[in-house]
């Protein structure tokens, strides 16, 4: 049995009552026996004899539940009975709470054998009965996990051997995209991938060019002279030389344009602090 959740007042028409997910199988909706009597102009008392009258016709767990039985003896439950809308009073008194499934309140309307309250049935099986399996309907259904996951993990490779991308590092982002695409937690997968065995770069130009009171460009100038980047087209590359002192890091920015971007660690600093010290591109 699914835990039941209360998800607040619902309103179909001038009838106002509690909202139930769950109990009957998951996503599968319920309605209150007291908010049905209501609904269709009867006493709860009335519709309880008639449901105790006739207990045979409904499976419990498939068209009824008794909420003094299931939420007072089952601790799983993080739902009180006040909850559902019931007083203290009702529920002292009242020898049962009756919650009902479509198919249980279908059932019911057979013993009350009246007209007008198919006409309301129909209303409610339309707009709060199906609404959950039309909502599911409507969303989008996501790719599955193992293909967004090769098709990630092929473009970190791709990055890895035409970008001298650190695979590592494009193996976590692949791995991050995948998760965001599918909603699938891959932490333990995370864990397996090796730890970084060189001082992982982390600064940007403008951060360097804040210890130095230089721009950004003109820290890229600076890196371009000893031998550490070079430009191609609109983007700079790092060179052999420069890889002991920074990587190339993928990154996603906000829009979901992916590209990548030269970080530097900090014994670059040093190639600026010595004025003298050229490197030479290997």
């Amino acid at each position: 049995m699914t835990n039941l959740v209360v998800i607040g007042k619902q309103n179909i028409g001038r009838f106002e009552f509690t909202g139930i997910e769950g109990g009957f199988g998951e996503g599968k909706r319920a309605m209150t026996v007291k908010d049905i009597a209501e609904i269709h102009g009867k006493e709860v008392k009335h519709v309880n004899e008639l449901i105790n009258r006739n207990i045979k016709r409904f499976h419990s767990g498939t068209d009824i539940l008794d909420l003094k039985v299931v939420v007072l003896n089952d601790h799983n439950f993080a739902v009180r009975l006040t909850d559902f809308g019931f007083s203290n009073m009702q529920i002292s008194k009242s020898p049962n709470l009756f919650i009902l499934s479509e198919r249980g309140y279908a059932k019911l309307l057979k013993i009350l054998e009246d007209d007008t309250a198919w006409e309301l049935y129909d209303q409610l099986v339309d707009s709060y009965f199906n609404m959950r399996a039309k909502l599911k309907a409507t969303q989008p259904r996501k790719k599955a996990i193992n293909t967004v996951f090769r098709q990630e993990m092929s473009m970190a490779k791709t990055l890895a051997d035409t970008l001298d991308v650190n695979l590592g590092i494009a193996c976590s982002v692949a791995i991050q995209r995948t998760e965001a695409k599918t909603g699938e937690s891959l932490d333990e997968y995370t864990k397996l991938l090796p730890p970084a065995e060189h001082e992982t770069g982390y600064l940007i130009p403008s951060q360097i060019g804040q210890k130095f009171n230089l721009s950004a460009v003109k820290v890229n100038q600076v890196l371009v002279d000893k031998g550490l980047q070079v430009k191609d087209g609109k983007k700079w590359r790092m060179t052999e030389a420069g890889k002991q002192y920074g990587e190339v890091i993928p990154f996603t920015a906000p829009n979901g344009h992916t590209d990548y971007q030269l970080k530097w660690n900090e014994r670059v600093l040093e190639v600026f602090g010595a004025k003298d010290n050229v490197v030479s591109i290997v």
